[in-house]
């Protein structure tokens, strides 16, 4: 199935006074209209939603940070419900163990950026939220100089660290979503699961927290058919979330214990779990293995050849350990330009819920 294609209480700081931009992103769910259409009045109103969260608090860093590339990579999609974007503040929804969360991240001056969360688990989620900025990234180590075009993607990349964002769990929903199928048809599964699930998240943002593990854990094979999602992969998401409290543990481990473990359950295996240790992890020498056009992607910007495979993009990538990860992402972000020609026939965007 393996090809396929993170204190202090609020009363202790003090009030915020900068003012976020207006705007929300398109695709707030129907099922909060009325929450969307008080935050944008709330907004319009030049009131900052920001002083009604439940938990602040800042932190200082002295490393270079490109600040919305890095933490950007929360966002699934623009189209995710479960997440948006307030001028220069990332704002998702997500499940702690103390409850459900939102929580907002923006820079707040050079070196400094400010957390903003709501809900039962607002300072874990807060807590979690500090890994969007990739701060224990070792992006200093990265020597691109084995191949001229590296070099030259990463100093356009510039100071863009690798986050961690989790809960584990809830990242690989959507990977495990991606098997087999186009993005497209992947993130509008997750999208409908998301909106069935229909349970609103904490704050002004009009957003919905991600499917719990136990609910999806207790859908059946026909109500995964309904958003797109056939018996197969079904089958992986339910054995994944049923045994969620014990794959979240493995966050705490370090990354190269977590790898074997996360293969040992059925239905994951190298793509998925090399894709969710460099989003969870925070893995740069993570290589995404198992999928069908990255080894093409890698040769061709490497060395021209339009043709590869697993094997000989390991190859290539070896003189960039331990960042290969990261060098195979700078190659897949790099355009048209990186890219080898396409002649074959493209995956249908398939509607299985018609079937």
């Amino acid at each position: 199935m393996e090809r396929g294609k993170r204190d202090q209480p609020c009363s202790s700081e003090p009030p915020i006074t900068h003012r976020i931009p207006h705007g929300l992103t398109p695709g707030v769910p129907s099922g909060v209209f009325v929450r969307f259409v008080a935050g944008w009045i709330s907004m319009t109103l030049g009131n900052n939603p920001l002083t009604s969260a439940d938990y602040r608090s800042t932190l200082t860093y002295d490393v270079p940070l490109r600040f919305d590339a890095t933490v950007g990579g929360v966002r699934s999609s623009r189209s995710d419900p479960t997440s948006t974007k307030l001028g220069r503040a990332f704002v998702k929804a997500l499940h702690t163990q103390a409850g459900p969360a939102t929580v907002a991240v923006f820079a707040d001056g050079p070196g400094r950026a400010s957390f903003a969360a709501w809900g039962p688990g607002a300072a874990l989620g807060a807590q979690t939220a500090k890994g969007w900025l990739g701060l224990d990234d070792p992006l200093e180590t990265f020597d691109p100089s084995p191949h001229p075009l590296v070099a030259k993607l990463a100093r356009a990349a510039g100071p863009r660290r690798l986050g961690r964002f989790g809960p584990l769990v809830e990242r690989l929903v959507p990977t495990i979503l991606g098997q087999l199928v186009i993005a497209k048809e992947a993130k509008r599964s997750y999208n409908r699961l998301v909106r069935q699930h229909a349970r609103p998240a904490p704050g002004p943002f009009a957003l919905l927290l991600p499917p719990h593990p136990d609910w999806l854990a207790e859908q059946s094979i026909a109500q995964f058919h309904v958003v797109g999602v056939e018996a197969k992969r079904a089958k992986i998401i339910k054995r994944v979330c049923a045994r969620a409290n014990r794959i979240e543990r493995l966050r705490d481990l370090p990354v190269a214990a977590a790898y074997p473990r996360l293969l040992a359950v059925r239905g994951l295996g190298p793509w998925t779990v090399s894709s969710v240790a460099y989003e969870v992890f925070g893995d740069p020498d993570a290589v995404v293995v198992g999928d069908y056009n990255l080894p093409h992607t890698v040769a061709f910007a490497l060395t021209g050849k339009r043709r590869s495979n697993d094997e000989e993009m390991l190859e290539l990538l070896a003189p960039f350990a331990p960042h290969r990860g990261r060098v195979q992402r700078l190659l897949k972000t790099a355009g048209p330009a990186a890219r080898p020609p396409r002649h074959g026939p493209k995956l249908p965007f398939r509607e299985i819920e018609q079937h």
